[in-house]
């Protein structure tokens, strides 16, 4: 459609559907939204200037999705002319202010300041489509934000406000936005007052839409979880804080109040009580901001401790078990026994001492033949008696001696008996 001419110096919104003869609801819709943002930054202008706002009734922001393409085009020429007045006023409140700095003597030259940047975007927040839960807590949040960014949240009134926000809304909560706008036209006083709070002030509207659109079920699941003493922290403070302020943040509860502070002191672990034992802060932030602080270098010392003393345990343990092994394997004759010898006879029950000579004989070494104490005792048919080799046979009268005893050799009796023993090593093949 044809754009007037103080359209393109006021730089607003034009309707250019992708079919000009079949322009669509959609459209239309977006349409409608970009004018109503630039509506307000230019009203927010004008009121920094002091010039006068236009006093033209602003067109009708919300679509029917069942409009006709003839009612479309006709609001979209009121929107356009709507626009093209606030256009006008902008410029003709420059060409007042300039003339204004003309007359009055120039300032000192200003410093050199730094360039300015582009200007800056606010983008929309994301429609609503009527899902309950964390998308309605995310729309309301957007919508926060958009007025703080953009700067109209000290321009727009709370009816514009919540005007604007039931235009962002599509699927099954435009049917919801409809009754809204229907009970601002017909639930009014006699001076054509909206009598419902809810339409009329942000705040109540935001009560009025969380009744709607908040999960009530995860509401009443979250207070019991807040109610619950095991509420508690489990790791570390900063994840511990991750969880509340999650959690706050879902039930609404202000974050500063002493009852909220109380119960996230309460949950805190031990060590972090003992250190602030009064529970006292100034503000939420800095409680989260000091406990998180003192958390982390407590377990940082408690690591580097924990650390050193495993690594001394680990080197004593170590230096022992060397120092055993070395006694166990040392034989007379200095040699050590290999680790693969040492559990070879230990396995088998064999005589430490008589493996230094490469001999495998069972039993402990106090029991042996070849290690005696008293008198040496010879096997039969290569023994060296007191008379000739015609002893053979007969029984001499020698003290008894234990039999080797299998399976009963173990490291500490070895290393106990091999000390101060001497004896003759008996091949275990004669026995």
């Amino acid at each position: 459609m044809a754009q007037p001419a103080q359209a393109n110096a006021g730089n607003y919104p034009d309707f250019q559907p992708a079919d000009p003869d079949i322009p669509t609801a959609a459209e239309f819709q977006n349409f409608v939204g970009e004018g109503m943002v630039y509506v307000g930054r230019a009203a927010f202008f004008l009121d920094i200037l002091g010039h006068p706002r236009p006093t033209a009734a602003q067109p009708d922001g919300l679509v029917d999705p069942a409009i006709t393409i003839p009612e479309m085009l006709n609001r979209a020429r009121e929107w356009d002319r709507y626009m093209a007045e606030h256009a006008t006023a902008i410029a003709l409140a420059r060409q007042v202010a300039q003339q204004v700095v003309q007359v009055q003597p120039p300032p000192p030259a200003p410093p050199p300041a730094a360039p300015a940047a582009g200007r800056l975007k606010i983008p929309l927040p994301t429609k609503f489509n009527g899902k309950t839960g964390d998308p309605a807590i995310a729309f309301l949040s957007g919508c926060l934000n958009y007025f703080n960014m953009a700067g109209v949240g000290a321009v727009w009134d709370d009816n514009y406000k919540i005007r604007w926000a039931l235009a962002l809304m599509e699927e099954k909560a435009q049917r919801w936005a409809q009754n809204q706008l229907t009970r601002m036209a017909t639930e009014v006083d006699p001076q054509g007052r909206i009598t419902a709070d809810e339409l009329r002030n942000w705040n109540d509207f935001e009560t009025f839409f969380g009744a709607h659109f908040f999960d009530h079920a995860e509401q009443i699941r979250l207070r019991e979880k807040w109610a619950k003493a095991t509420l508690i922290q489990t790791g570390s403070a900063k994840e511990y804080f991750i969880m509340m302020d999650n959690l706050i943040m879902k039930l609404g509860y202000p974050r500063e109040s002493e009852q909220v502070m109380q119960k996230v002191y309460q949950g805190l672990k031990t060590h972090i009580r003992l250190k602030f034992e009064d529970g006292v802060f100034p503000t939420y932030d800095q409680m989260k901001q000091e406990t998180i602080r003192y958390d982390e270098m407590y377990y940082g010392i408690m690591s580097k401790t924990w650390q050193e003393k495993k690594k001394e345990k680990d080197h004593k343990k170590k230096g022992s078990s060397t120092a055993m092994n070395t006694e166990i394997n040392k034989t007379e004759t200095g040699r050590k026994l290999t680790e693969k010898e040492f559990l070879y006879c230990k396995v088998n029950g064999l005589c430490f001492k008589c493996k230094k000579v490469n001999r495998q004989i069972k039993g402990l070494a106090k029991d042996h033949p070849n290690h005696p104490q008293k008198e040496s005792v010879t096997s039969s048919g290569s023994g060296s008696g007191s008379g000739s080799g015609s002893s053979f046979g007969k029984k001499k009268d020698v003290p008894k001696k234990k039999a080797a005893k299998v399976n009963e050799t173990t490291a500490e009796e070895d290393q106990e008996e091999e000390m101060d023993e001497e004896g003759t090593v008996v091949d275990d093949s004669k026995n």
